[in-house]
């Protein structure tokens, strides 16, 4: 994926080159060398690891370009290239190995994973008894026990959830802060059990893409709002 992004990128400033000629003198085969052989990067890792590690992109110096008619065109294709230059050094590092030295890393690494898995799990466990012991739920307990009130187990939202979708609108602060838990919730209790179309918004229906939103059988309203720091705090009834 970072490839094609990588790929993409300088063919569209490629593209915005022609603008200037003095810009598409110089940078004009020099990108499209680089676009090209990260072509050939992408097509080899789609063959195996060896023949991706045999495959480097090298990055030329750019060409002065002394009589510039858009130097911000100028500065934004420097950045691009100087973006796609470090993309590629990431590349070097990750194939500077066989795909056999890989696997006996991994191989290596496996004890030590494993065991980090069952501490991970083993605290897991004692941590839900604790909690069971203390009559406590933390944040993340409240959000899976809402799903099961709301869902049943075929998908469907329960008579809970029917109940409370029959409000008109159902504001979600905040939403790129969200997750599919939380978006599991949000289905249950709109109308239908679905996330309805945007009719004033024309950002895509994600949680990174819509922070603000309202659900509802017609509506769906996205404002930004700035990034806040949240702390679940465990909550006890004793």
């Amino acid at each position: 994926m970072r490839r094609r992004r990588s790929t993409a990128a300088l063919l569209a400033a490629r593209r915005r080159r022609w603008r200037d000629t003095a810009l598409a003198d110089k940078y004009a085969p020099l990108f499209l060398g680089v676009a090209e052989q990260f072509a050939l990067l992408a097509a080899a890792a789609e063959e195996d690891w060896d023949a991706a590690a045999k495959r480097r992109v090298d990055f030329p110096r750019l060409t002065a370009v002394r009589k510039c008619g858009d130097e911000a065109l100028k500065a934004k294709m420097q950045g691009v290239w100087n973006g796609c230059k470090k993309t590629a050094k990431g590349f070097d590092e990750v194939f500077s190995v066989t795909s056999a030295e890989a696997m006996e890393d991994l191989r290596a690494m496996a004890p030590a994973m494993l065991a980090l898995l069952k501490a991970t799990a083993d605290f897991s466990r004692v941590y839900q008894e604790e909690k069971r012991r203390r009559n406590a739920a933390d944040f993340s307990d409240q959000e899976h026990e809402a799903i099961d009130l709301l869902l049943g187990a075929d998908g469907q939202p329960t008579d809970l959830a029917r109940t409370v979708s029959q409000h008109r609108e159902i504001m979600v602060d905040e939403y790129q802060d969200t997750n599919e838990v939380q978006n599991c919730i949000f289905s249950a209790i709109s109308r239908e059990g679905n996330l309805s179309p945007s009719a004033t918004s024309s950002r895509a229906s994600t949680a990174s893409a819509s922070p603000t939103r309202v659900f509802s059988s017609t509506t769906i309203c996205a404002t930004r709002t700035p990034p806040t720091r949240r702390r679940a705090r465990a909550q006890s009834s004793f």
